[in-house]
């Protein structure tokens, strides 16, 4: 092994320098100088601390050197260092290091002038181990990579000598020692591995990493494997099977942790932190493969017993070293799907949300993994997901806008997100929630979230504001959702927002009271009484008076006040279209819907008749309603029942100037049919109603079929006595005429039935008589009929009797001529009846 010397110390006009080299090419030996120098000042008052040793590497050497004190050096401080230079790969291999150390000078006069270079074969190590070791291993292995610190000088050679024979190759091609008098003069980069001080300056190396030499075991596997007494052998296969190279203590520390963590039974805790030493050691993706993906492979499959927390640690898992890492994230997104968010901690569970949607808190890969797993989850019913969401809510804003900004824009899972809603929410701000729904444009959730923190007035009040579109109530609803029926109708009249309206109506139907002191005279109140009754028709008598409701309504519509005019077509169907009572009823005809007038005017129809059931009053009626009366089949019906007095009935029939004559005869003959005897009042009723519509027709049919069977139409027939001819008056004994009255209707009766005179069809030569006295027939027949029955009736030849039975011959169904043929006054003799 060629081994070259370098001789440093004080170089006239230069300071410290290269003096003398065995090597050809200087450059190296000269570049040397300043790592050959004391690395500071001697500190006043310290002198023990020469010679000393020191060893590292620069470029392809490995460079040993002892540096003695000058004391014929011009200025004080100077040193004299002498240096072996060696290739580095020829003494990492060179367990024994004393050897090495035997090489070079013991003493500042031993320096020549000139230096060749060493020829020697490396001995086996015969160096004890140093008393001090496990102490400096326990140093060495210092969690943080300090360097370590031994207080004295004597002592140190041999510690180093002790610490190389423990070291594998690629560690002894980095180690490096020497002498340091302050932690300030540690600068090198890399620090060296291990310093020498002396031993009056420890003050200055409070609170650094000194070696404690009354240690007596090794202090961490790594101190063990430094002092000889575990194997590195595991370590250096697992950096061979990540392709690395074990070149420093901090590699030592990080490979033993990813051996011990591998070694250990596997676990989610144990793997992860595999995985991040892993990354941290081996960034090159092509390098330890078959490692890497093994590992990817153990977690991935454990990951399925993940707790939340754990998969909350996964998030800076860049894992730019590996080359696929696609199993762990489905993984975790599989583990995520699986979680129940009503066990898992709020904290955590807030934390997931906020991380999974902020590139600078978690890598790309495990926020996306997150993303799809609660998109996947939000799908499922039913789903916990959505209580732990509401969940975070008094924890943080972040959390609750993350988890929706997350959350598919559906409307399917916007009603989930509303039926978990909790009776209550206290949030920090009460817009961090509203936010983020309104950019999802989930207006029912936005809803649901007011009616959560506010009271009912504010809620509606803020959700109408955002919630415009009046086809979608769902919204409104929501934040109303703990609003009392009555609330509901007082909101709907204050807003006037037609949902409310729908809404009130239908509450309306089971909670009928709301409407109990409503007057009708608002709008909106209309509206809902009305849309209540067409979701069920008895709601009509809601209103604690809805006659009077109904009839504000109506002075409204005569005011020419703003109405809902559809309210008067429903309650045209109801009992309140009966407007018998109502204020200004003759006004209201020309008023109301042509559509809806008729059945208002029906079931008027029906008040009246029922009124006038109960009543024998008389009132006059606007010809509207007259008219619908007298063409109704109530007022028909009622006329016909029999349990309504007669009075009642003609009263109805007197109030209604309209009433035609011929319905009055068909009724008078229905009821003449099934009522006798009629009372003496009520037939003077009839009577009265006859002579005032001036009925001839009604009286001659009631006096020709009725009376000649009925006395107790006489007071009837009576009264209208006018409207009657003689005979019939005489004939049902309602008048008495006079003999000439008689004689003068007889004349009538005989021109009718034989109008030529009394010799037609020889008559009057049939009766008895002597044709020559009848006047010529040159005279009409009414004239020589008048001049016959003169004759006659001053006591002619012809007797009256004779003639009457003549005539009875011709015309024996005529009643006049039988009534005539019995008359006293016309025959001349007392009454008596002729034989037929």
């Amino acid at each position: 092994m060629r081994i070259e010397q370098a001789v440093y110390g004080e170089v006239s006009g230069r300071g410290h320098g290269l003096r003398t080299s065995s090597m050809k090419n200087s450059e190296l030996a000269k570049s040397l100088a300043s790592h050959l120098d004391l690395p500071d000042s001697i500190p006043l008052g310290i002198s023990n601390w020469s010679p000393f040793v020191r060893g590292f590497p620069i470029d392809d050497q490995y460079v040993i050197a002892r540096t003695f004190l000058d004391p014929s050096a011009s200025r004080s401080g100077m040193v004299l260092t002498h240096a072996l230079i060696i290739r580095i790969e020829e003494i990492a291999h060179i367990e024994d290091f004393a050897f090495l150390f035997e090489c070079l000078f013991s003493s500042a006069d031993e320096f020549p002038d000139n230096l060749s270079p060493l020829m020697l074969v490396p001995s086996l190590c015969k160096s004890s181990p140093d008393t001090e070791l496990i102490a400096a291993a326990n140093a060495l292995s210092d969690p943080a990579g300090r360097t370590a610190i031994w207080l004295g000088v004597t002592g140190f050679e041999e510690l180093v000598c002790s610490l190389w024979k423990n070291l594998w190759p690629d560690l002894r091609r980095t180690f490096s020692f020497r002498l340091s008098f302050s932690p300030k003069d540690i600068v090198d980069d890399p620090k060296p591995s291990i310093v020498c001080s002396p031993e009056k300056l420890q003050s200055l190396w409070i609170n650094q990493n000194l070696i404690n030499q009354n240690s007596a075991l090794p202090m961490s596997e790594i101190a063990r494997i430094l002092c000889g007494h575990a194997d590195v052998t595991p370590i250096l296969k697992l950096a061979n099977s990540l392709e690395i190279k074990l070149d420093s203590l901090t590699m030592l520390a990080r490979l033993e942790r990813l051996n011990a963590l591998l070694s250990d039974n596997f676990d989610v805790d144990c793997l992860l932190g595999a995985l991040r030493l892993t990354e941290g050691l081996s960034k090159n993706p092509e390098l330890g493969k078959k490692l890497k993906t093994s590992l990817i492979s153990k977690i991935s499959a454990l990951i399925s017993k993940a707790t939340l927390k754990q998969l909350l640690v996964m998030r800076n898992l860049t894992l730019v070293g590996f080359n696929d890492t696609k199993e762990m994230w489905n993984a975790v997104e599989n583990r995520v799907c699986n979680l129940d968010f009503g066990e898992v901690n709020d904290d955590d569970l807030s934390s997931l949300f906020i991380y999974s949607v902020n590139p600078d808190l978690a890598i790309y890969d495990w926020r996306e993994s997150i993303q799809a797993a609660l998109k996947t989850v939000a799908h499922k019913k039913p789903s916990s997901l959505f209580r732990g969401i509401w969940r975070c809510v008094p924890l943080a804003n972040d959390a609750f806008s993350a988890a929706i900004s997350i959350l598919p824009k559906t409307d399917d899972i916007e009603s989930e997100l509303v039926l978990a809603i909790p009776n209550k929410l206290s949030p920090p701000k009460t817009s961090a929630l509203l936010t983020p729904l309104l950019k999802k444009q989930w207006i029912v959730a936005h809803g649901a979230v007011l009616g959560s923190v506010l009271s009912p007035l504010e809620a509606v009040e803020q959700q109408i504001q955002i919630d415009t579109d009046s086809s979608k109530d769902s919204g409104i609803r929501a934040a109303l959702r703990f609003a009392t029926p009555a609330q509901v109708l007082a909101y709907a009249v204050k807003f006037k927002d037609s949902r409310l309206i729908e809404w009130a109506s239908e509450l309306a139907v089971n909670h009928p009271e709301i409407l109990h002191d409503i007057l009708c005279k608002d709008i909106i109140e209309q509206q809902v009484w009305r849309l209540s009754i067409e979701k069920k028709p008895t709601r009509w008598n809601s209103p604690s008076d809805p006659i009077n409701a109904r009839d504000t309504l109506l002075v409204m519509l005569e005011n020419g006040s703003p109405i809902d005019n559809r309210l008067l077509e429903v309650l045209a169907n109801t009992p309140l279209a009966n407007l018998y009572e109502a204020p200004d009823r003759e006004n209201l005809w020309k008023l109301l819907p042509a559509r809806t007038c008729d059945r208002y005017l029906q079931a008027t129809v029906f008040g009246w008749v029922e009124s006038a059931e109960q009543s024998t009053s008389e009132e006059q009626l606007e010809a509207e309603l007259e008219q619908a009366i007298v063409s109704s089949t109530a007022l028909a019906q009622a006329l016909a029942k029999p349990t309504i007095s007669i009075t009642t009935r003609v009263s109805m029939i007197s109030s209604l100037p309209s009433f035609k004559e011929e319905n009055f005869i068909s009724w008078a003959g229905d009821l003449l049919n099934t009522v006798r005897p009629i009372q003496h009042s009520e037939a003077e009723q009839l009577g009265r109603l006859m002579f005032s519509r001036r009925w001839k027709a009604a009286v001659r049919h009631l006096a020709s079929h009725h009376a000649p069977y009925r006395t107790d139409l006489k007071p009837c027939l009576t009264i209208c006595n006018e409207f009657l001819d003689w005979y019939t008056a005489w004939r049902l004994g309602i008048s008495k005429p006079s003999a000439s009255d008689k004689w003068s209707a007889l004349e009538r009766l005989v021109c009718d039935l034989y109008p030529n005179g009394p010799d037609t069809d020889e008559l009057w030569s049939r009766a008895g008589g002597n044709n020559w006295d009848l006047l010529n027939q040159s005279q009409s027949g009414l004239t020589r009929w008048h001049s016959a029955l003169n004759k006659i009736r001053s006591g002619g030849s012809l007797k009256s009797k004779k003639l009457m039975e003549t005539m009875l011959d011709d015309f024996p169904e005529n009643e006049e001529l039988k009534f005539f043929s019995n008359d006293s006054d016309i025959l001349g003799i007392s009454r008596s009846k002729l034989p037929w």
